[in-house]
């Protein structure tokens, strides 16, 4: 069961006016099994994520679709400023936890550690005023993690034990609510393909007088010829049908 406080955020505060409270992952766990979009996933999780810290933390989510890897939403310029750059260079905490799966933990950005690994990271980040980042693995695919959370502070040695340990509970709260709302979005994309060559066949049928199978094979061939992806070309005919149809329309 989801539901425990976790003794890490006693005392802290989630940013807000009006002090600390605890962390309770069955609230963020409700707030989840909700989400219908990625935002809905990342937001609360941030939120929650940022109370593990006191004052002057952050907090920022990558998010990987596909090959490209991008800021999925933050929290507090400091996170932005670690996503941003690390986005610009592909290198940095962020990205290591996704290549990894594993939390990278960088207690104080001055003690060398970061220097030699990510020198150009290190040195943009502290001037934005970061000393210490936790980095947590979105392991919503057990191969490749589909993104990573990343905790910022000005203050060296702000994640201890307990905050690490809570934080791998809101990561993996959040991957398997990105897991859902991704593989919804994909299947909506597979639908809305479907239904778009359904509709390209079914015009080629009715203009040339062919049956499915010979109206799928042309839009076979026109794709490979043309090296286009097969819906590419789908749409491509159902767009010229409407801007005929438009254009016998009256004014």
């Amino acid at each position: 069961m989801a539901a425990r406080l976790i003794a890490a955020s006693r005392g802290k505060t989630d940013g807000r006016a009006g002090g600390a409270r605890p962390l309770d992952l069955d609230r963020l766990a409700g707030r989840l099994v909700g989400a219908t979009d990625i935002a809905e996933v990342l937001e609360p999780t941030l939120r929650v994520l940022r109370s593990l810290v006191p004052d002057g933390g952050a907090a920022g989510a990558l998010v990987r679709t596909g090959k490209v890897i991008d800021v999925g939403a933050t929290l507090g310029p400091r996170a932005e400023a670690s996503l941003r750059t690390e986005v610009d260079t592909g290198r940095g905490p962020g990205t290591e936890a996704m290549r990894s799966g594993t939390v990278v933990a960088l207690p104080d950005l001055l003690d060398g550690r970061a220097g030699v690994r990510w020198p150009y990271y290190r040195d943009q980040v502290v001037g934005a005023g970061v000393r210490a980042v936790l980095a947590l693995p979105l392991r919503g695919n057990q191969q490749r993690p589909a993104g990573a959370l990343v905790l910022v502070s000005g203050t060296p040695g702000a994640f201890g034990p307990d905050v690490v340990e809570a934080g791998r509970s809101c990561a993996a709260l959040a991957a398997l609510a990105l897991l859902k709302v991704q593989g919804a979005a994909s299947a909506t994309r597979a639908i809305a393909t479907r239904d778009m060559i359904g509709q390209a066949k079914g015009l080629l049928m009715q203009q040339h007088g062919i049956d499915a199978d010979e109206a799928f094979d042309r839009l076979i061939r026109a794709s490979q010829e043309r090296n286009v992806k097969l819906v590419a070309v789908a749409d491509e005919v159902v767009r010229a049908h409407l801007a005929r149809e438009f254009g016998r329309r009256p004014a």
